[in-house]
């Protein structure tokens, strides 16, 4: 198990259970609030002041065990003579007043009120209670884990709380945390070596270095990974590792922001990856989009939830069924399961959608009902909520190919450069019945050779945003 953080772009990420003032500066700017923000020095300014991570906080129940022993309490009850310790992370911070503030923390599922009243806060500085009062709230955000000491209480509506004494922030105790879980389930924490002679981190581009003692180039690692399935090899079956790793991000960010100026393009800071491709896309394409226009392949950075590029070809599946029937069904089924907005096909026109609605039908099923295509008046084959593209229609319109050289094996030869499987028409029955791997690879060729030509030569007629850097 490998944790980490990434603090900025071709520097190395940094992970610790202990931070400085500098760490903590670097913390509070991430992409999130880079250094220009001036919420993150204001907040940098009042962490700074008085907080203190500490390394050890004791909690003395669980969420769920103060909520199962105190429900009980009537409204507007103050047990001050009972201490406790809670710990969890802010889900909610409601202010009141300079005086009364209220905060929720989740712990395993389970929530409780915060309620944070001035006359029951003992800050460090007795001198100082109010003004330590209204810092520790202003500085608390949503989603920081804090640790408190109180006793409990309810509101004036009945509602369950922790009044606290002293509240102090855990975020980076969560290591500590990690750790024990870890441990806890019979795994073993190992140190491997942050100098390795070889790079991993599959493509990553490593930060290097020379050893003057062994004459050789050394690499800071970018993933642990290879040393710990070493050790799962070697019989180590449950490993994990808390340490720091080393990214280079190289010079993407330099070469975006060449090319920016080149072309007289406004970007301003920060410059980060994703802004300085909006930008590019603001200038180069968005003024020639004049009507409702595909923008496609967008950078991962800028779509991070998009499928996969189609260049990317999954792996095909052989599928066996006992009939003509089942083979049609599953098609009609898998077609509706993937829900695809692009059918590509080779011919289809006249071979493979009339065959296969031929034989629908003859089984009582039908072509439009199932996956909602059908012929029109043309005799080519649309569809209700997806494009059907027939390369063929491309081929002969487009290729300069003579007349006996458009067929599918020919085109692939002539505009994919390379000799697709071929099986003689009269060979087809037996190798179906005797060799039927071989005969799936004929048809898996087909395919192949088709979605390639979909790709190299149709997919020119929408705007790609990949080509705007070249």
């Amino acid at each position: 198990m490998m944790l980490q953080r990434v603090w900025k772009q071709a520097k190395p990420a940094r992970m610790g259970l202990f931070c400085g003032q500098q760490d903590l500066r670097k913390l509070l700017h991430t992409d999130d609030a880079p250094q220009d923000n001036e919420q993150g020095h204001e907040r940098f300014d009042r962490i700074s002041n008085y907080v203190r991570y500490p390394n050890h906080f004791p909690v003395t129940m669980t969420v769920k065990d103060f909520n199962a022993k105190y429900d009980g309490l009537p409204a507007k009850a103050r047990e001050t003579d009972d201490p406790v310790s809670l710990a969890g992370r802010i889900t909610s911070i409601r202010s009141a007043s300079k005086k009364l503030v209220f905060l929720d923390i989740s712990n395993d599922g389970h929530d409780v009120q915060v309620l944070a009243e001035k006359k029951y806060f003992q800050g460090d500085d007795a001198a100082n209670n109010d003004a330590e009062f209204e810092h520790v709230h202003e500085s608390l955000r949503r989603g920081d884990i804090i640790g408190i000491h109180g006793f409990p209480g309810k509101s004036g509506k009945g509602e369950l709380s922790i009044i606290p004494r002293g509240i102090s922030v855990l975020s980076p105790c969560v290591i500590r945390h990690i750790r024990r879980y870890l441990e806890d389930l019979d795994f073993i924490e190992v140190e491997t070596p942050i100098l390795c002679t070889s790079a991993g981190g599959a493509a990553a581009k490593p930060f290097t270095t020379e050893s003057r003692a062994l004459s050789t180039k050394l690499y800071l690692r970018i993933a642990p990974e290879l040393y710990l399935k070493q050790l799962v090899i070697g019989g180590m079956d449950r490993v994990f590792e808390i340490g720091k790793v080393f990214r280079n991000e190289g010079d993407l960010i330099a070469k975006l922001l060449d090319i920016c100026h080149r072309h007289n393009v406004p970007c301003p800071a920060p410059h980060t990856a994703p802004r300085i491709l909006d930008c590019l896309v603001g200038h180069f394409l968005e003024p020639q989009c004049t009507s409702p226009t595909f923008l496609i392949d967008h950078p991962v950075v800028l779509s991070p939830l998009a499928k996969a590029h189609r260049d990317n070809v999954r792996p095909f599946e052989c599928i066996n069924v006992a009939n003509e029937l089942e083979l049609i069904r599953y098609f009609f089924n898998h077609v509706k399961e993937l829900n695809p907005h692009i059918f590509v096909t080779y011919n289809g026109d006249f071979f493979d959608w009339p065959f296969l609605e031929t034989r629908a039908q003859h089984h009582g099923m039908d072509l439009k009902s199932e996956v909602g295509i059908s012929k029109d008046r043309n005799g080519e084959y649309r569809g209700q909520c997806a494009v059907h593209l027939d390369a063929y229609c491309w081929v002969k319109r487009d290729s300069y190919l003579p007349q006996g050289s458009q067929g599918l094996k020919a085109v692939t030869k002539y505009k994919l450069g390379y000799d697709p499987v071929e099986v003689d028409p009269e060979e087809m029955l037996p190798l179906a019945q005797n060799e039927p791997l071989k005969m799936a690879s004929y048809s898996v060729s087909d395919a192949v050779a088709t979605f390639y030509l979909y790709v190299r030569f149709q997919i020119g007629l929408f705007w790609g945003i990949d080509e705007i850097a070249n």
